[in-house]
Protein backbone atom coordinates (compact mmCIF):
# COMPACT_ATOMS: atom_id res chain seq x y z
CA UNK A 1 0.00 0.00 0.00
CA UNK A 2 1.43 3.48 -0.94
CA UNK A 3 2.33 5.78 2.46
CA UNK A 4 0.57 9.17 2.48
CA UNK A 5 0.54 11.88 4.30
CA UNK A 6 -2.07 13.59 5.70
CA UNK A 7 -1.44 16.89 3.53
CA UNK A 8 -1.84 15.00 0.71
CA UNK A 9 -4.71 12.93 2.25
CA UNK A 10 -6.52 16.56 2.92
CA UNK A 11 -5.84 17.44 -0.82
CA UNK A 12 -7.30 13.70 -1.93
CA UNK A 13 -10.43 14.27 -0.44
CA UNK A 14 -10.76 18.04 -1.53
CA UNK A 15 -10.38 16.86 -5.25
CA UNK A 16 -12.92 14.06 -4.45
CA UNK A 17 -15.30 16.74 -3.16
CA UNK A 18 -14.78 19.00 -6.24
CA UNK A 19 -15.19 15.82 -8.03
CA UNK A 20 -18.71 15.15 -6.24
CA UNK A 21 -19.31 19.03 -7.69
CA UNK A 22 -19.48 20.27 -3.76
CA UNK A 23 -19.47 24.02 -2.93
CA UNK A 24 -16.18 25.39 -2.60
CA UNK A 25 -17.62 26.71 0.84
CA UNK A 26 -19.27 23.27 1.55
CA UNK A 27 -15.35 22.01 0.74
CA UNK A 28 -13.98 24.77 2.81
CA UNK A 29 -16.23 23.64 5.79
CA UNK A 30 -15.55 19.97 5.71
CA UNK A 31 -11.69 20.74 5.60
CA UNK A 32 -11.62 23.05 8.57
CA UNK A 33 -13.30 20.09 10.73
CA UNK A 34 -10.92 17.72 9.27
CA UNK A 35 -8.11 19.80 10.67
CA UNK A 36 -10.22 20.23 13.87
CA UNK A 37 -10.57 16.12 13.64
CA UNK A 38 -6.49 15.61 12.98
CA UNK A 39 -5.26 18.00 15.97
CA UNK A 40 -7.72 15.85 18.00
CA UNK A 41 -5.87 12.76 17.04
CA UNK A 42 -2.28 14.35 17.62
CA UNK A 43 -3.48 16.05 21.16
CA UNK A 44 -4.68 11.65 21.81
CA UNK A 45 -1.74 10.12 20.09
CA UNK A 46 -4.15 8.36 17.59
CA UNK A 47 -2.99 7.80 14.13
CA UNK A 48 -5.10 9.12 11.23
CA UNK A 49 -4.70 5.93 9.29
CA UNK A 50 -5.66 3.45 12.31
CA UNK A 51 -8.78 4.78 13.68
CA UNK A 52 -12.03 2.56 14.85
CA UNK A 53 -15.31 3.14 16.29
CA UNK A 54 -14.22 3.77 19.51
CA UNK A 55 -11.73 6.80 18.56
CA UNK A 56 -14.48 8.32 16.48
CA UNK A 57 -17.10 7.73 19.20
CA UNK A 58 -14.18 9.46 21.48
CA UNK A 59 -14.05 12.53 19.44
CA UNK A 60 -18.10 12.80 19.13
CA UNK A 61 -17.78 13.19 22.21
CA UNK A 62 -14.90 15.80 22.24
CA UNK A 63 -17.08 17.81 19.59
CA UNK A 64 -19.97 17.52 22.02
CA UNK A 65 -18.87 18.47 25.34
CA UNK A 66 -15.28 20.19 24.96
CA UNK A 67 -16.63 22.33 21.63
CA UNK A 68 -20.00 22.35 22.36
CA UNK A 69 -21.05 21.06 19.10
CA UNK A 70 -24.70 20.59 18.45
CA UNK A 71 -25.86 16.98 17.47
Amino acid sequence: MEEVDVPTLFERYAEDCRLRDMTKETIRSYLSELKIYRQFLVDHEMDILDIHNQELEKFLLYLRDERKASQ
